[in-house]
């Protein structure tokens, strides 16, 4: 379909990128890098605020279910964004993609001067090319893991409205 949208963020949910046991789905990932790589190569400028960091340090760590306890959550998220981000570079390397890895938290937003900074450099990322792609930071910060926020969602509506993008998709298998 032919989307006139410039800018877009793609927003992947937990449960999209994961399969029922939690663990990172490598066949969405690899489909979805093909998607977003299409859509690139049409001249549009992509960000990706991705989840699964949890799901894939859930599986380097052998944890059969997902923790329950914030700190192993932290632990997990620390042990999988390397992983996460390893599987992002390898399939858009398959279409000569850059990415880059941009952790967040709400904390980003509260300031001018980091802020800025952060709007600059994503900015700069696009306009060389380069697909950025966030996540919150979930090791060092419960907010964005607790019930309070709820996956990425915030963050990618605060990233998609702040940095003027054209549309936000969201992939999720959440209902509403």
């Amino acid at each position: 379909r032919n989307i006139k949208a410039k800018r877009i963020v793609v927003k992947i949910g937990t449960n999209t990128i994961t399969g029922n046991a939690g663990l990172l789905d490598l066949n969405f990932m690899q489909s979805i890098t093909s998607q977003i790589a299409k859509l690139k190569n049409d001249n549009k400028e992509m960000m990706i605020i991705t989840s699964g960091a949890i799901g894939a340090g859930m599986k380097e760590l052998n944890l059969k279910e997902k923790p329950k306890d914030v700190i192993m959550k932290q632990v997990c998220a620390g042990v999988g964004q390397n992983i996460l981000m390893f599987n992002y570079y390898s399939f858009f390397a398959k279409f000569n993609i850059k990415v880059a890895q941009i952790l967040l938290t709400y904390d980003n937003f509260k300031s001018k001067k980091t802020f800025a900074n952060l709007k600059n450099s994503l900015n700069k990322l696009l306009e060389l090319g380069v697909v950025p792609i966030i996540n919150e930071n979930d090791p060092i910060s419960i907010d964005e893991i607790g019930p309070s926020f709820g996956d990425n969602d915030n963050l990618s509506a605060l990233i998609a409205s702040k940095l003027k993008a054209d549309l936000l998709i969201i992939l999720t298998n959440v209902n509403g």
